[in-house]
């Protein structure tokens, strides 16, 4: 079992197009050598992300590392604790015991 993410940065986007964009460049660096750091079972690296309504994504540490690597104009994120995220997100990267229970 991995070891759980201690903290998520919830980001909104306008379209939710930008936040479409965000998540496949993420997922495009994780399939290359660059992402390897990413993959493994480190709550502070390893690439997480979840998404609620069609503008929300929830970002790990690492995830958030990513999109800031990639110079996605990324809009303020706030800070959120596991015990707090919403029920019903959607896992796009990481792992089912990632999600929240």
């Amino acid at each position: 079992m991995t070891r759980p993410i201690s903290t998520y940065h919830l980001l909104q986007f306008e379209p939710a197009a930008k936040a479409q964009d965000a998540h496949h460049r993420i997922t495009q660096l994780l399939v290359t050598s660059s992402g390897v750091p990413y993959l493994k079972d480190d709550p502070a690296k390893r690439a997480v992300i979840l998404a609620g309504p069609p503008t929300t994504l929830y970002l790990s540490p690492g995830a958030l590392e990513i999109a800031e690597t990639l110079w996605i104009n990324l809009p303020t994120s706030k800070v959120v604790h596991p015990s707090d995220l919403p029920k019903g997100l959607k896992l796009l990267i990481g792992e089912p015991s990632d999600l929240p229970q």
